[in-house]
């Protein structure tokens, strides 16, 4: 069982999503779970399909995951997928409504097909989804393919949406010669009980702030905030995307753009003069028309003696007053 997940960069979702993966993968000792990049996987997946068995990914990923797999087995039209949840299921093409081709007679009805075959034996009606099923794929070693997956040299007839469905009703009952024969149990899939975990412990540490500027160093953006520093507010860092521009970072983390600086309050009181030194250093409306939202993100933690902690609000662009 393999995950897929992008935690080198995504590290607070996809790194959540891994983390959870394993300890899940604990409860199974008898599989063997490892977890990849998805980029690679991905492309390890498009030219040597054989390395996988099970993959485990974020639903933004399996979709994508889903399309390639599909496509390499002869067409986005031909893959069935389920939804499993632990009082409902949900049985669907992977490839959407495509209403692009609807009412022409074009369509793959292969995954819809297939998905209520899915549908059938996960209820417990084994018995119709296996003889579907067979009938379909004795369809497909007849050579009787849909636009997407006919191939010359390799089927033997093409057909429209309508030719095909007929085709599998016509061979309901049969079994595949060379191809595997398939089968299904009778009793509905077993009830899912999932565990619960109980609630994380949680606590403010302190608050991150989005300050925008242009005119602006990391230095002199530090030392202008921390002129307006409080009991309840202090300064500790000052990042930019996730790389440290202060203390001790590189000037070039923290690019100049125009943006705008955030007013900071502590609950309960008015910075005086650091509060008014800082706004007069803000950008006036007019000015602030047009800005970026990217900017360097402010990691200010609370002092201890301060229970409720303290807010920091941004000017955004557009804003009449700046205080807001």
């Amino acid at each position: 069982v393999t995950c897929f997940v992008k935690d080198n960069l995504m590290k607070l979702t996809d790194g959540l999503f891994r983390t959870v993966f394993h300890e899940v993968a604990e409860e199974y000792p008898d599989l063997k779970a490892d977890n990849m990049i998805v980029g690679i996987s991905m492309a390890r997946l498009a030219s040597a399909p054989e390395l996988f068995d099970v993959i485990v990914v974020p639903n933004l990923y399996g979709d994508t995951l889903s399309d390639i797999a599909a496509e390499l087995s002869g067409s986005v039209g031909l893959a069935p997928s389920a939804n499993i949840g632990d009082r409902y299921a949900m049985c669907e093409a992977i490839r959407g409504s495509a209403a692009d081709i609807a009412g022409i007679d074009v369509a793959n009805p292969s995954a819809l097909l297939l998905s209520a075959v899915k549908m059938l034996a996960h209820t417990g009606q084994g018995e119709i989804a296996e003889r579907i099923h067979n009938g379909w794929t004795v369809t497909l070693e007849d050579g009787i393919h849909t636009a997407d997956s006919y191939r010359e040299g390799v089927s033997q007839r093409r057909v429209g949406t309508r030719g095909f469905a007929g085709a599998v009703s016509h061979r309901l009952g049969q079994y595949p010669s060379g191809l595997r024969k398939m089968f299904y149990a009778s009793e509905p899939m077993p009830e899912i009980v999932p565990s619960r975990r109980s609630k994380a412990a949680k606590d403010l540490v302190g608050v991150d702030a989005f300050l925008h500027d242009s005119e602006f160093g990391p230095e002199d953006m530090a030392a202008l905030l921390k002129s307006c520093e409080t009991e309840a507010l202090r300064l500790i860092l000052i990042t930019n995307r996730g790389v440290k521009a202060w203390p001790d970072g590189f000037p070039e983390t923290l690019p100049h753009r125009p943006l705008a600086l955030p007013l900071l309050r502590a609950r309960g009181g008015a910075l005086g003069e650091p509060r008014r030194r800082l706004r007069a250093s803000l950008p006036t409306p007019r000015e602030r028309r047009g800005f970026h939202q990217d900017g360097a993100s402010l990691h200010l933690r609370r002092c201890p003696r301060v229970l409720h902690g303290a807010r920091a609000v941004a000017a955004r662009p557009g804003l009449a007053d700046a205080e807001r």
